[in-house]
């Protein structure tokens, strides 16, 4: 952390020294302190670095979804337990005690992003089969927890438990409506029966800040920055404030790149606490990365390229901006952006017609062709469609899995735990593809030897085998778009749809892309710093296929752009540019130069109007003489 002083209480260290493990421990005071300094201070409570050995935490480098720990909680005896996800187990700390590991994967080998504790238990949610299983303490046991309800557990917010229950928090959409809300689901733990209720929780963003429902509590924010915000509402305090993140947009920067800072606001709504985040030597961002404990103290962790850091907070009265350094890695971001685009382009100035590796699944060579801007279908429609993919049921017949005659193939995990005639929901990723509905059945129920299709492949060197059914990513929003023919993300982010224009939040089905990387489709966003989104996922987290779920919104977007293939209107100038053959116009709203405007003798002055094929603005043009030399 660059942005506030740091002072260790607990450090958990790991030396593989002449085989020696060497670790130590201190107890924690969890008793909250009301001091407040100018700016906060990040004491560091908890440290465990990375590797391979038994005293580390694991880690699971992927391009799309990177495994880490993914949660942690501070019990009132100050012990720290860590959500070892990668490793299947979790990490208990305790004071003048080597660290204790409860491991879960002999018996449910499967990946947790959310986990409470109770009475002696832990409790973790199973999001790859949406079930709920304990580990007790003392003697390691995992056991199924009755749930008698149909939930997908990866749209949960965050799990608590409390006097012989589980609260899991969850978002819903009213299928008629489209309206979307948050949930507290309670189940008994004993005996499965469940309750729910609708949280009183909204979040609205006004023009100078927020007007906010946290449970029935009323808070008027202010924000005083005039860049756009994210404002999301993590956590409460027993006095009733909330605890906050706000994500300031960099100016002048093309993708999401965000300055962060956590903030306190009492329950008049004023600010009592600023804590500036230090993104920058992060490896990757857990799902909950923040806890406030009984006594009100609140608690952050980081997976840094060392290691897992855990600190407790104390917040400051103000914050030293650190924009300057965000807005240039932003930029440099844009850059590598640009550069992808202009490596695949034969010619700067010529995008039409070359010949393009797609590198993200595309599994064949393709071209650029006429973009396209705006679909016919509407947001519901889209909707309908992506719901297909995620719910479909299909039959595993054992040829599914038979690997005689493929290379280079790896089954998605839930495929392979299952077994011949199961019936199994969502259509399974498999890269480089994008398989209708209709076609995916086709295809896995051919039998016959040397035809038959494997359901799935996560592995990305032979996508163009015919003989494997599934969709990736980008090959499944284009399918629930009506776009037939297989897009990479490059041809998402270049040339299918309109960039939203600044200050400009998306909509239900519009999408965030990242070239050579991943594309998803928006769902909702409620204020409480988790966004629901259906994608066709892969990686550590195990899913696998096409599947409805959250993310953390402050930090799961940095670097993605936001577009809707809709169209919408931008509402800043343009300007041009010329390389004395033809010209072209950049939109100094959406940030992206559309090549080529038109081509003319240079010298010739020319009028007229355009719309910007990225953002859908329809724009006067007059080219002025010394612009065209």
């Amino acid at each position: 952390m660059k942005v506030a002083k740091k002072l260790t209480i607990i450090s958990i260290v790991v030396m593989l020294l002449f085989a020696l493990c060497i670790s130590s421990s201190i107890a924690i005071n969890t008793e909250n302190t009301n001091t407040t300094p100018e700016e906060a201070i990040f004491e560091e409570i908890c440290f465990i670095p990375v590797g391979t050995d038994k005293y580390c935490v694991g880690y699971a480098p992927h391009p799309v979804e990177p495994g880490a720990p993914e949660g942690f909680i501070v019990r009132p005896d100050g012990s720290i337990c860590i959500l070892d996800s990668v490793n299947y187990r979790i990490i208990i700390t305790e004071e003048g005690k080597e660290p204790r590991y409860l491991n879960y994967g002999d018996v449910r080998k499967t990946y947790v992003r959310n986990f409470a504790y109770g009475d002696g238990k832990f409790y973790c949610l199973d999001m790859m089969y949406d079930t709920v299983f304990s580990i007790d303490e003392e003697c390691g046991a995992v056991e199924n927890v009755p749930m008698n309800a149909n939930i997908n557990l990866s749209v949960v917010s965050w799990v608590k438990y409390r006097d012989g229950s589980l609260e899991m928090e969850y978002s819903e959409m009213n299928t008629r409506t489209l309206e979307t809300s948050l949930n507290i689901l309670t189940v008994n733990t004993e005996n499965g029966t469940v309750s729910s209720a609708k949280r009183d929780f909204s979040v609205n963003r006004e023009t100078k800040g927020v007007n906010a429902v946290v449970d029935g509590k009323k808070y008027s924010i202010e924000l005083k920055s005039s860049e756009r915000q994210n404002f999301g509402i993590i956590d409460t305090y027993s006095d009733g404030s909330i605890l906050t993140i706000v994500c300031e947009d960099a100016p002048g920067v093309d993708v999401i790149w965000t300055e962060d800072t956590f903030r306190t606001f009492d329950k008049n709504g004023v600010c009592t606490g600023y804590a500036l985040i230090d993104k920058s030597a992060q490896f990757t961002f857990p799902y909950r990365n923040t806890f406030v404990d009984e006594n009100d103290n609140t608690y952050y962790m980081t997976c840094e390229s060392d290691g897992v850091h855990i600190y407790r907070i104390i917040f400051g009265k103000s914050y030293t901006s650190n924009m300057d350094e965000v807005v240039a890695q932003g930029k440099l971001l844009d850059e590598a952006n640009d550069k992808l685009l202009k490596d695949l382009c034969a010619d700067d100035t010529e995008y039409a017609g070359y010949q393009l590796a797609c590198p993200d699944g595309c599994g064949e060579t393709s071209s650029w062709t006429e973009g396209i801007n705006s679909i016919s279908l509407t947001r519901s429609q889209v909707q309908t469609r992506a719901n297909q993919y995620r719910n479909m049921t299909w039959v595993l017949n054992a040829w599914n899995k038979n690997f005689t005659g493929f290379s280079d193939v790896t089954l998605p995990v839930y495929v392979q735990n299952a077994s011949s005639g199961t019936t199994l929901t969502g259509m399974p990723y498999a890269w480089g593809k994008n398989d209708s509905i209709d076609g995916f059945r086709s295809k896995i129920a051919v039998s016959q030897i040397g035809e038959h299709c494997i359901a799935g492949n996560t592995n990305s060197t032979n996508a163009l085998n015919s003989r494997i059914a599934g969709t990736d990513c980008s090959g499944f929003v284009g399918r629930v778009y009506g776009i037939t023919e297989k897009k990479g993300t490059e041809h998402f982010y270049r040339e299918i749809g309109n960039f939203l224009p600044n200050g400009t939040s998306p909509k239900l089905m519009d999408f965030y892309v990242k070239a050579n990387h991943h594309i998803v489709l928006y769902v909702s966003q409620l204020g409480n710093n988790n966004t629901t989104i259906i994608d066709a996922t892969t990686g550590s987290t195990n899913i696998d296929r096409v599947t409805q779920r959250n993310v953390t919104t402050s930090s799961y977007f940095s670097g993605y752009s936001a577009k809707t293939p809709w169209n919408v209107e931008c509402t800043t100038p343009s300007s041009y540019s010329s390389n004395s053959t033809v010209h072209w116009k950049s939109c100094t709203d959406c940030g992206i130069t559309v090549v080529p405007l038109t081509a003319h003798t240079p010298g010739q002055a020319m009028n007229g109007r355009v719309s910007c094929t990225v953002c859908g603005r329809v724009l006067s043009i007059v080219i002025e003489e010394s612009l065209q030399k």
